[in-house]
């Protein structure tokens, strides 16, 4: 028994540990958020934008949240900047995302969507790779993406002479009062065509990669690079005279995550978290624990039957079977009459004067083997004193 008590709580501590190790590692990873997708305010890395995020709730200037939830619960309106970044164009849910964008901007909200950088031209990237058997050379014409109103062009800066411009680039001011002259950017990729209502405000190359427009009562920007924005840039190349330029003069900026796949939902431990529940269910769960050590070792000590055979089943004999029958059905005080009742049924044939003498004595429930002495002694009288 004490050996089975010992390997439990060896095996109960070792789970503990291991349980606390893996805790200990997942709030490491957490912290440092690499697990989250590239430019979620969550991530500490250089591909995040958690420096940003803490920046400015740290100033105390404006409110900063995260959304988590489905776009519909979001209203937005004047004082509200949303920043969308390190969007990918081109997949299916561009158009939910545009209209998203719009009606916030339609309410008073200046949205400002950033797109991830793309640091090889693509038809660079693809000499890379064997053309599969037959496949067509790459086309040399820009990939459009009508859907956000513009077309992207991935066909990478060239210089004065028509030589490649390296990366980083030198981003130049084309409009717009307070921003910096020059900013570094670190994309490939540009606007081609661009009509009214949009506006540049910086271009690489005379190529634009930052656009703004006035939408309904609010505005929305974008660029074609999210390095800026970064944790990396917050370090290295940080520009804060743009930084506040895009915030603009908002009371709230939200950091948008559902486009990196970080949604809320209704789970057991957020309704816990919610409504405060975590302490009882805490609470259950080492109720449960305590259950189950209980069933695989009880707190009572087990009865030692010596050395019985394991084979033989243990029984009672017939006088124990008597003896358990007389308990279940004849009270102690009515013991001694019940037995009288009996003998005179079945064995006092013939002695009927001894019955009716008995009968006549008085008995006293609280001593039973002092009324079983007085009768054995009328019903024997040459026996003497009966001890036994």
């Amino acid at each position: 028994m004490s050996r089975n008590r010992a390997a439990l709580a060896t095996l109960v501590l070792v789970a503990l540990t291991f349980g606390a190790g893996v805790v200990h590692l997942l709030r490491l990873r957490y912290a440092r958020g690499d697990v989250y997708p590239p430019y979620s305010s969550l991530r500490a890395d250089p591909l995040g934008a958690r420096i940003l995020h803490d920046a400015l709730a740290e100033s105390g200037a404006v409110a900063v949240d995260r959304n988590f939830a489905a776009w519909s619960r979001l209203e937005g309106g004047a004082g509200t900047t949303m920043l969308i970044l390190g969007l990918t164009p081109g997949t299916e849910d561009d158009q939910p995302l545009i209209a998203f964008a719009q009606r916030l901007a339609l309410r008073g909200s200046r949205v400002v969507m950033t797109l991830a950088p793309e640091t090889e031209v693509p038809e660079r990237r693809d000499r890379k790779e064997e053309e599969p058997a037959g496949g067509s050379p790459p086309s040399d014409e820009p990939d459009p993406v009508r859907r956000w109103g513009f077309e992207l062009d991935r066909s990478g800066p060239e210089g004065e002479g028509g030589g490649e411009v390296r990366l980083p680039a030198v981003a130049i001011r084309s409009g717009g009062s307070g921003l910096p002259e020059t900013i570094p950017w670190r994309s490939v990729v540009a606007f081609g065509e661009v009509r009214d209502p949009w506006q540049v405000r910086y271009a690489v190359a005379g190529r634009p990669v930052m656009l703004e427009r006035a939408f309904g009562a609010g505005s929305l920007i974008v660029l074609t690079d999210t390095y800026l924005l970064s944790n990396e840039a917050m370090r290295r190349d940080r520009q804060a005279d743009l930084l506040a330029w895009l915030v603009g003069p908002a009371r709230r900026v939200v950091f948008e995550e559902t486009v990196h796949g970080i949604e809320e939902s209704d789970t057991v431990a957020v309704l816990l978290r919610r409504y405060g529940l975590v302490a009882p269910g805490l609470a259950l769960l080492a109720l449960a624990g305590l259950a189950l050590w209980y069933s695989g070792a009880p707190l009572l000590p087990r009865r030692d039957d010596g050395d019985a055979d394991p084979g033989v089943v243990v029984g009672r004999d017939s006088a124990a079977g008597l003896v358990t029958l007389l308990r279940r059905a004849v009270r102690p005080p009515d013991l001694v009459r019940f037995c009288v009742e009996e003998w005179s049924r079945i064995g006092g044939a013939g002695r009927a004067a001894d019955i009716q003498r008995i009968r006549s004595l008085p008995l006293d429930p609280r001593d039973p083997l002092g009324d079983y002495r007085r009768i054995h002694r009328l019903v024997n009288p040459t026996e003497g004193d009966h001890d036994r």
